[in-house]
Order: C-alpha cells, then sequence, then structure tokens
C-alpha cells in the first residue's frame, strides 16, 4: 500500500504502525489496537468500506448533486464522511 492510502494513514494517525501487509492486516492489527469492534470481520468492514467509497466513483449524478449542494465537495471533505461513517458503524472498543 502506498503511504497515500487511507487505511495506512488512518492507522499511522491512530498509532497503529503501518505494514507492508494488506488492508484486511491493517483491520486485524486495529482491532488488536482497540480501534476497531474486534466481532467484525475486517473482510466485511473492508467491503463495506469500499462500496461506500465507489459510491462518488458509480454514481456521477451524486457527485454532480454534491458539486451543486456540499458545502466543501473537496476529496479530503469526502474521504473525511467516510471515515465518520466507518468509525460510527464500526466504534472503537476502548
Amino acid at each position: 500500500m502506498a503511504a497515500t492510502d487511507p487505511a495506512v494513514f488512518t492507522c499511522e494517525a491512530a498509532g497503529v504502525p503501518a505494514r507492508s501487509g494488506t488492508a484486511i492486516a491493517l483491520g486485524r492489527d486495529a482491532q488488536r489496537a482497540g480501534l476497531l469492534d474486534p466481532s467484525r470481520d475486517p473482510v466485511d468492514v473492508l467491503a463495506l468500506n469500499n462500496q461506500i467509497a465507489t459510491t462518488w466513483a458509480g454514481r456521477p449524478e451524486i457527485g454532480a448533486a454534491a458539486a451543486q449542494r456540499a458545502a466543501d465537495t473537496s476529496t479530503a471533505a469526502r474521504r473525511a464522511a467516510l471515515v465518520t461513517a466507518v468509525e460510527r458503524l464500526f466504534p472503537r472498543t476502548s
């Protein structure tokens, strides 16, 4: 994974060291660190995360509506919304 990959950046920011593994391995690391509910399979978390993230790419009309109505249309704002959604769906255990 590249250092700019959101999963790596988020884990590093949360104090989970980045590794040369997969996003699933990072999910398991986050579980061990108490950042992700261990009752959820990291594969399921990753699948849901990917589906939410690809909504923008797969549905251009959503991007067009957001460009007209959103307070902040930047990629950073979309990423922050995704991070918030995942945090609420899969809260920290500690």
